[in-house]
């Protein structure tokens, strides 16, 4: 049977809702060194993928199941051996991967299976390209620099007051320039413009490290942009 394009987007929606927005800070902080915090993500996890994927009635509520078990397990076996990676990204991908392994597992078993859902969820290639390279691509970025000795996490936590906003804001502002040429080669000029001005002024990153972040989500928009089709 072929793929069904629009159940593994909404996999993927569950992912990114429940692995990105909806934790917190405090949350990756705590489930990184303790089971109690793990286990708080793990609820908000079954929660979040119990929520959306009901729109496919009992099988969905399986589904969802099955994610937020693997998921326990992923994240457990990653807190247990984080010690053993010299380079978080590395271990960041791929407990990533596996994940994202899980929904294209799920998406296969029950491509055939899964009923049409109650209510249409439109535009979810799209939603799930925009969590990609704001949410997801955020934390991407603090993981390659703390890696590269271009980053120390501040007491205040991973990361800087109000840096994660502003990288998301100039980061869609940016994106636009692929959709619309003419207003995008303007919108490029001043988000760059700004993107430095505060980046140097307020967070204090350095040209390189700035040169870094500029890269490493250009690359991550571009990758991604293909989802916008779906």
């Amino acid at each position: 049977m072929r793929l069904n394009i629009e159940f593994l987007m909404i996999l993927i929606f569950t992912h990114l809702m429940a692995d990105y927005v909806f934790q917190t800070s405090k949350i990756a902080e705590n489930k990184a060194k303790s089971f109690r915090g793990l286990v708080i993500h793990e609820i908000v996890v079954l929660l979040v993928s119990t929520i959306i994927l009901s729109i496919y009635g009992l099988i969905g509520f399986l589904v969802a199941v099955i994610i937020s078990i693997s998921h326990f397990a992923i994240d457990y076996v990653k807190m247990k051996t984080s010690k053993f990676f010299r380079f978080q990204t590395v271990n960041y991908l791929i407990d990533q991967m596996l994940h994202f392994g899980v929904i294209i597992l799920c998406e296969y078993l029950f491509r055939s299976v899964v009923n049409e859902p109650i209510f249409e969820l439109k535009h979810v290639g799209f939603l799930d390209y925009v969590l990609i390279i704001t949410f997801m691509a955020t934390v991407i970025v603090k993981v390659v620099l703390a890696d590269t000795n271009r980053f120390k996490p501040q007491n205040e936590g991973f990361f800087l007051k109000y840096e994660r906003i502003f990288d998301c804001l100039i980061i869609l502002v940016v994106v636009l320039t692929f959709f619309n040429t003419l207003v995008g080669i303007i919108t490029l000029i001043l988000g760059i413009v700004v993107f430095y001005v505060a980046e140097i002024k307020y967070f204090k990153y350095s040209k390189n490290q700035i040169l870094l972040k500029t890269v490493l989500y250009l690359i991550i928009a571009i990758a991604f942009r293909f989802l916008v089709n779906y």
